[in-house]
């Protein structure tokens, strides 16, 4: 009896499926979506099959590269397959929006690239009111050959309307990927439509004004009996000469943030939001000698209200890498207010070149608050508590107990009043 119940389920899953048609392409390169010549019933098999409609589901295998020359509706998308892998290339011209009803399936071993030519709009969108649900364990890039003129609302990029879910990666599939690369567009989603899953990467490649979405990312710990095995978080990757960065969500939870700035041509404001959590490392690699701060514009110049910002560490280390890094945990802007800025460290500070510094500038009366809850291994390169002239006290506290190493040439610099130990020990 519950085989044949089994049976008369898979039957019904069967039959809800079926009714989207599958369509393949069998277009040639450069081939534009809208031409029925280039589809098929089968894979591989005879085309003139029809322009795919809102009741068929596309499949694209092997190495095309369509034209997005209409704005189409369908039922799913899929490239690539388990056996059958695809290095797929969408590109368009002219403003077009791909709206996906149902689901859209980019296996590990496959890629799909969108690109635009052009100051143009090319948005796929998931449909919130037919629970869309998009699986990405393979790599998704965005880009365009031409600079935009309005990067909120052009190139390629896509939307997570409320009730659909986009899933990058998850527990076996390691390798997913979000690549946004010169004048891609950006993402309209939030925490409960995009997550990332652990080892999943959202990656910015040279992208001057980097747009990070509201998502959630993976960064916690899984428990077994009374052992706690702690995993890697999703990953957040900005590389290149970034010029500004938006944190898209009001206050986001990351797991593994990393910059790798070896092109970085000025000064760049990471500007994380007042609250900020980082689940996971927290990695500057070389910043090609200019500053990066942490923590700037995160609180209103005007408000009397907040206080202080807070950037919490709270799951991995914070690591400096390189001769030419330089770190600053904030800058208050000129002319604000008093505020104490919090950066709270629960792991290691790494620290094998470079210069870290408590605030980079002198002119404003806040002051930060750094509270190591760990220990400090530094073999390279200087700490500065102090900003290098007038200015705030600022505050270095080591809550837990050390060692706390000091080895680089520059050491531990310009205490003044500044440093609280409780059970830690400096070398």
């Amino acid at each position: 009896m519950r085989k044949n119940l089994l049976t008369i389920l898979s039957g019904l899953l069967f039959c809800s499926v079926s009714f989207a048609v599958p369509k393949y392409w069998v277009g040639p390169i450069n081939g534009n979506w809208n031409n029925a010549a280039n589809w098929s019933l089968t894979a591989n098999g005879p085309g003139s099959a029809g322009v795919p409609a809102s009741t068929d589901s596309v499949i694209f295998a092997g190495s095309p590269v369509v034209n997005m020359d209409v704005s189409p509706t369908i039922m799913a998308l899929t490239v690539g397959g388990t056996l059958v892998a695809s290095n797929t290339v969408f590109y368009t011209s002219q403003n077009v929006v791909l709206t996906i009803l149902k689901n859209f399936s980019l296996p590990e071993n496959s890629s799909l690239t969108d690109s635009t030519a052009g100051s143009v709009a090319f948005n796929v969108v998931f449909s919130g009111a037919n629970a869309s649900n998009a699986l990405v364990y393979g790599t998704w890039i965005f880009t365009g050959n031409t600079v935009l003129v309005n990067p909120l609302t052009q190139g390629a990029f896509f939307t997570v309307e409320p009730g659909a879910e986009v899933a990058v990666g998850n527990d076996e599939f390691i390798n997913a990927a979000l690549i946004f690369r010169s004048n891609s567009g950006v993402v309209s989603s939030a925490s409960a439509t995009l997550g990332f899953s652990r080892n999943a990467r959202c990656i910015f490649d040279n992208v001057s004004r980097v747009y990070v979405p509201d998502a959630s990312w993976e960064r916690a710990a899984l428990q077994y009996n009374a052992t706690v095995n702690f995993y890697p978080g999703a990953n957040l990757i900005i590389n290149g000469n970034v010029s500004k960065i938006v944190h898209l969500a009001s206050t986001p939870a990351y797991g593994n943030v990393t910059f790798n700035l070896s092109t970085l041509a000025q000064d760049l404001n990471v500007d994380f939001p007042n609250g900020t959590l980082v689940g996971g490392d927290l990695q500057i690699n070389s910043t090609n000698n200019k500053t990066v701060v942490l923590m700037a514009n995160t609180a209103p110049s005007t408000s009397l209200l907040v206080r202080y910002a807070e950037l919490n560490l709270s799951g991995g280390d914070f690591k400096i890498s390189g001769a030419n890094t330089k770190v600053a945990v904030s800058k208050p802007p000129a002319g604000s207010p008093a505020i104490d800025f919090v950066f709270t460290v629960y792991g290691t500070v790494k620290q094998n070149g470079g210069n870290l510094s408590l605030q980079d500038n002198d002119l404003t009366t806040g002051s930060v608050f750094m509270d190591l809850k760990g220990s400090i291994n530094q073999t390279g390169g200087s700490f500065f508590t102090n900003s290098a002239a007038v200015g705030p006290i600022n505050k270095f506290v080591v809550n837990l107990s050390g060692p706390l190493y000091f080895k680089g040439p520059g050491g531990l610099q310009n205490f003044g009043q500044t440093l609280t130990l409780s059970s830690a020990a400096i070398e």
